[in-house]
């Protein structure tokens, strides 16, 4: 009886207009989901809907169950062709070649509407999960709208990649979407917690309240920040490595906090705008803590300026895009410096008996404190560098030493060679590999004569 009933709403409904129509989807559901069970499958799955109306030129296919009811159909793919069918009545719409669900390898959309349009594209909803072109993709308490400019058209990741604008649909604010790309050179896992996001041709702009997860081998941690990044106009695709890419070419962006987790390294940045331009990196921040094993060092007003080198649409990013760049030409100012004391004093006694000798009987008459630095600088330009700080004499007086810098890429090595020093009546060199190693403290640090070799 009940498919008898289907029957005669299906003939009543799905008619056909001697008039073009507007070119219109929607889709009103509980839960809609489709899979392939292998690449060369089709896709197929099951709709829950509480709303469809399919226009396409003089086709029309609508369903409206009574209130409280809801349409269940199964659904597969074939070629451009969406198929439903219920029992043993089944109905099919070509799609056309601009079919929204090309490439797509599953997905599952919960108490959404979706809706397709001349205007654009509209999804609002609780949760949309989506696997397209390897790439797992979430939205979670979404309203997106992707425009069209006028032209009705399903190719939603190309509509959303040249002109949207996201937000969370409830009161909450905040919109979860979730990217997870481990099938590239350049695997990555991010969650973002998004206020609002405006994707336009050439740009990406947000205000995002956290964002976390892993790139590579690294771990991320960014907390309230404001970002607005270069996206290139010509990207149809959803690839987040291009997307990433865009942001290194340039961006202006500010943040409360970020933290970097790496193997034994733990960086925290806070209350920090990062510009990236064409040809600089830089960096000001008020506050920043570097922890290395178990050896933490806090640095306040922190500001970096470093060359950039060019930056291409797809780069295999790494330290050595910002690090040469900083050996070429960098700048970097701290107006403190805050290390452990006691482990300050162990290297510099284990280093340089005579140093530590009169260090010690400096500071026992109170006269100097070789562990309280201000107005640090350091300057490099073509592998060459120059360190000046002011350390407590009394008054404060300046403290200076040079070097050069190079870098073994095979061997992931970083060497600093000093060449001269000058601090007043202390013996320079192994004091000054001391305060080298207040900066870059690690189990991966090597002192070998006037050189420091840092492993990477």
């Amino acid at each position: 009886m009940r498919h008898a009933r289907f029957l005669v709403c299906l003939f009543a409904l799905v008619t056909t207009y001697a008039s073009k129509a507007e070119d219109y989807m929607l889709f009103s559901v509980e839960n809609f989901w489709m899979n392939q069970e292998s690449i060369n499958t089709p896709l197929s799955g099951e709709i829950k809907a509480k709303k469809m109306l399919l226009l396409f030129a003089t086709e029309r296919i609508q369903i409206e169950p009574d209130p409280g009811e809801i349409f269940e159909a199964e659904v597969f793919m074939l070629d451009n062709m969406i198929n439903f069918k219920k029992g043993y009545i089944s109905f099919s719409s070509d799609l056309g070649s601009r079919n929204p669900l090309a490439g797509v390898n599953d997905f599952n959309i919960t108490n959404a509407d979706v809706e397709f349009t001349e205007k654009g594209i509209g999804i609002v909803g609780e949760k949309l999960d989506m696997t397209l072109e390897g790439v797992d993709f979430s939205l979670e308490n979404v309203n997106l709208f992707c425009d069209s400019g006028g032209t009705y058209s399903t190719e939603i990741d190309k509509l959303c990649l040249e002109n949207s604008f996201l937000r969370s649909n409830n009161e909450t604010g905040l919109t979860t979407v979730k990217i997870r790309d481990t099938n590239s050179d350049y695997p990555l896992d991010l969650e973002l917690f998004v206020r609002e996001l405006y994707i336009k041709e050439n740009s990406v702009k947000g205000m995002v309240q956290n964002i976390s997860g892993k790139i590579r081998d690294t771990h991320y941690n960014m907390k309230e920040a404001n970002l607005d990044c270069y996206k290139y106009p010509d990207l149809r695709d959803l690839d987040p490595e291009v997307i990433l890419n865009g942001c290194l070419k340039t961006s202006n962006n500010t943040f409360k906090n970020f933290n970097l987790q790496q193997k034994d390294v733990d960086a925290n940045i806070g209350n920090a705008h990062m510009v990236i331009g064409e040809t600089t990196y830089s960096l000001a921040s008020d506050k920043a803590t570097f922890k290395v094993g178990s050896d933490v060092t806090s640095v306040s007003h922190l500001e970096i300026e470093c060359e950039k080198k060019p930056i291409p649409k797809r780069v295999d990013i790494n330290e050595h895009v910002v690090l040469e760049g900083c050996l070429e030409r960098g700048d970097i100012r701290v107006s403190r410096i805050e290390v452990n004391d006691e482990k300050a004093r162990s290297f510099l006694k284990t280093n340089s008996t005579e140093a530590w000798n009169y260090a010690k009987s400096q500071e026992d008459k109170g006269i100097i404190d070789l562990y309280d630095f201000k107005d640090i600088k350091i300057i490099s330009a073509n592998n060459k560098f120059a360190f000046k700080a002011k350390v407590k004499f009394i008054f404060r007086i300046p403290v200076r030493f040079r070097g050069d810098t190079s870098f073994n890429r095979d061997k992931n090595q970083l060497t600093l060679n000093v060449e001269a020093a000058h601090i007043a009546g202390i013996p320079t060199k192994k004091f000054v590999l001391y305060l080298l190693r207040k900066f870059v403290s690690s189990e991966d640090i090597q002192v070998d004569g006037n050189s420091i070799i840092i492993q990477l």
